[in-house]
């Protein structure tokens, strides 16, 4: 099982935005979002493609800065195709940040 999870910090953004534009940057990166946690800043998401599923979850947390956390999965799809498409996610969670 192939596994990738990384975190970067957001300057000047708060939690509750960068889950926001989490919700809204998903899909875009073809994810369907299946269950939403918005008091803990949590997102379940899943991608079918031809090579098969993707699970992943977004979570982020309060700080001078907010942390994105992104975590991917799959049986599969290779390590170096989950951190492509987890550098998607966050270049589209930025996209929405402005």
């Amino acid at each position: 099982m192939a596994k990738f999870q990384e975190s970067r910090t957001f300057t000047g953004k708060s939690a509750d935005g960068c889950y926001k534009a989490a919700e809204a940057a998903l899909p875009k990166v073809g994810f369907g979002v299946w269950k939403r946690r918005p008091m803990a800043w949590l997102l379940l998401a899943r991608r079918s493609q031809p090579e098969g599923s993707i699970e992943g979850n977004v979570a982020c947390r309060p700080g001078a800065g907010a942390l994105v956390t992104i975590a991917l999965s799959s049986d599969t799809v290779t390590d170096d195709a989950l951190k492509t498409l987890a550098e998607q996610v966050f270049s589209a969670i930025a996209a929405e940040l402005g």
